[in-house]
Formats: C-alpha cells, structure tokens, sequence
C-alpha cells in the first residue's frame, strides 16, 4: 500500500509541478512518452488520493473523466456530484460547484441545499472564475516555474559564459558558468563512463539495501547511500584529486579531520526529488567544541562545517530532474560525466543562503548523482576569509 501511495503522490507531484495536459495523464502520456492508460478505477483511487493531499484541479479533473466514462444510477449519480462539488468549493470554485448542484435541489433537497447555502456564502468571499478550471489555483511551490524552465532574464544571461579553465598548466577543464555571484559552475566532461560503472558497482556492493536519508524523504522516490571509500580508495583518490586541480580545495579524504566526507551516492526514480536545502549547517570550524564534535564521524570531527558542495552527474535524465537555486534563478539539468560546484560559505565566513539548492520530480528515467561535501578545515591556507563579502 506504501508503494500505491507513493506512486499516487509521485504522479501528482509530476502533474502538478509541469503543468502536465489532463487528458494526456489519464492516457497514460508522460511528457509525450506512452505507458499504460488509467482504468476507471485508477482514476476514482487517485482522485481520492488527490483529495487528501489538496491537488484539487487534478481531483476535478479525474472526478469529471470518472463520471464521463460511466452510466452512474441516481444514487451513485449524487454520490459522486457532491465530491465533485466539494472539489469546486475546496478549488474555491464555490459558485461552480452551486451550479453543479442546483439541478439537483429538487431531487436531493435534503443533502442539496444545506451545501448551496454554504457554498453560497463562502462564493461571496471568492473571485469565482468562468468557465475551466483555473490552473493557478493549485497548491504550488516557488520552485516550480524554474522546474519547468523559466530562469534567468535575458540581461542576467548575458553576464554567463564558457570558458577553459586551469589551475595547473596542464590540467584543462570546461566551464560553464551559471551565475557568476555567488559563482556556480558546471564542468563538463570530468567523469569517464568507466568511473561511473565503477561507482555503481561499488555502490551495489556496500549497500545491499537502501535506506533513505531522512524519515521525512521516505516517499520521494530518492535513496541516498553513504559509501566507505576504503574499499575503492584508488577511484576516490582519483576522483578527489581531479577536484582539487579544478577547486584549489583540499579534497584529501583522511581517518580525521578530514577535507571532505565519504561520497554520497543519490539516487532518484520516477517522481524522486529532494526539498529545498543548504549544505551550510551553521557548524562553522571556528564555533567548534567537544560537545558538538563528538556526536559526529570520528573522520569528520574537527573539520568544520561543508564550505563547498561538489555534485558529479552519473546519468542523464529523460524529462524533469533538474538541479535548481531559487534564489539565484539557476536550472541546471544533469548531463552524464559532469559536476555541478558551489560554495556554501561566503568569503567572509558566513552560511550563503542564496546557494540553497533542490532537485525537481524526475518526470521520465532515472537520476544518478555522487556527492561530495567539502569541510572547512582543509582550505585554511587555500580559500582566506575576507573581511567583506565581495569575491
């Protein structure tokens, strides 16, 4: 049942956040791509569900396919206009959902007109909409304009560029710039398809069975697996240094005070996403003490709070899936073989709340990332504090 929940959610999450076409979704039709059809029962068990969670078009919506698609005796008939009623006016929709039900006064009077005459007075306080069901109307997140790929005016683009980048004289990288400040990067082609193989294969072979990271994340369709990387030590350290001839950071995983944490391997399915979130956990290397040290990975104590975050891209996605940063108006969609960089520190040694980042519903395919969390402690002779704010 968890799972049936889970998919419910995920498909309404999906249809929601993308703004997908109603009838394409109850056909089966994801983003163009063809799956199987929803059954009329399919469709009465997912509009309930969209009920409880409040996405109210998409329970008018399946309420109408519902009893289009059947021959309702009069019973059943007034049953299911009444939820579908109730949809309109919890839509506050309330003057269509009295319309719906006007018709019905004569032979319903009894469950008829108590609802009209609430409906009624909740329609005084509504800007009722004509005709179809107002879109704008459903619950949505902030984030949700940038999954669908508004982003950046044209005057912020014109600030972003590509360049070769190098901190070594033969060591060459490209980047594409995302914003410039705070600075966010992708670099391309910086994980071989071979590296990727391996990462997954080790990935099996530690986790036989996944748990996710946090209890609240349980029914997003992602699982994180925390590696130990002694026992792929040659690829980490590859990995790791190919970083820091990029970064200038310290990425030398050590038994303690390390420069970075163990990798993370994330993995999202259809529907998986990750909430809005900042590295930055307010645990800055200068504010520690015995008592908040101890709870952590003897590895980690000591090294101070995550200065940087480092993302490799395992996979491409089909639809959806993106990386975005509200705040800076940045989208970033996976592309195999390359990393995502940012810093969750400003210079002068303060949490960057503007590089807050999450990762939109996976609409078609799977997504693959590996993590990297950068620690204060290894940059104390490569990135200086600054006074001030500005890079």
């Amino acid at each position: 049942m968890d799972d049936l929940h889970g998919a419910m959610t995920g498909l309404l999450q999906v249809w929601s956040v993308y703004h997908l076409n109603a009838d394409d979704v109850i056909a089966g039709v994801i983003f163009g791509a063809p799956s199987t059809p929803l059954s009329t029962d399919d469709i009465l068990l997912l509009a309930e569900h969209a009920r409880k969670l409040e996405f109210y078009t998409k329970e008018i919506a399946l309420r109408q396919e519902f009893m289009k698609r059947l021959q309702l005796e009069e019973k059943e008939h007034l049953k299911h206009t009444l939820k579908l009623a109730k949809a309109y006016h919890n839509n506050k929709m309330s003057n269509t959902a009295m319309k719906l039900l006007s018709p019905l006064l004569l032979t319903a009077h009894g469950k008829v007109k108590p609802l009209l005459i609430k409906y009624g007075q909740a329609a005084k306080n509504q800007i009722t909409p004509t005709g179809e069901v107002n879109e704008e109307r459903q619950i949505a997140s902030e984030s949700d304009p940038l999954c669908r790929g508004i982003t950046k005016t044209p005057k912020e683009r014109s600030e972003l560029h590509c360049t070769l980048r190098t901190k070594i004289p033969y060591y060459l990288v490209k980047e594409e710039v995302l914003h410039v400040h705070p600075r966010v990067s992708l670099f391309h082609e910086v994980l071989s398809e071979d590296d990727i193989k391996t990462l997954k294969r080790y990935t099996a072979q530690q986790v036989s069975k996944p748990s996710p990271a946090e209890t609240e994340f349980v029914d997003l369709a992602m699982t994180i697996y925390q590696l130990n990387e002694k026992k792929f030590r040659r690829l980490s350290d590859k990995l790791s240094r190919r970083m820091s001839l990029i970064t200038g950071l310290g990425t030398h995983l050590k038994t303690s005070q390390s420069d970075v944490e163990d990798f993370q391997v994330v993995n999202y399915g259809a529907s998986g996403q990750f909430p809005l979130h900042s590295d930055c956990r307010s645990e800055a290397l200068w504010t520690s003490t015995d008592d908040n040290q101890l709870p952590l990975s003897p590895y980690v104590r000591y090294s101070g709070d995550n200065i940087a975050t480092w993302i490799y891209f395992m996979s491409d996605v089909g639809e959806g899936g993106a990386t975005i940063m509200p705040n800076l108006k940045v989208r970033v969609t996976p592309v195999k073989g390359s990393a995502l960089f940012f810093y969750n520190y400003t210079p002068d040694g303060n949490c960057d709340l503007l590089t807050q980042y999450g990762t939109c519903p996976v609409a078609l395919g799977t997504r693959w990332d590996a993590v990297k969390l950068i620690k204060q402690g290894g940059q104390i002779f490569r990135r200086l504090c600054d006074i001030s704010n500005d890079e």
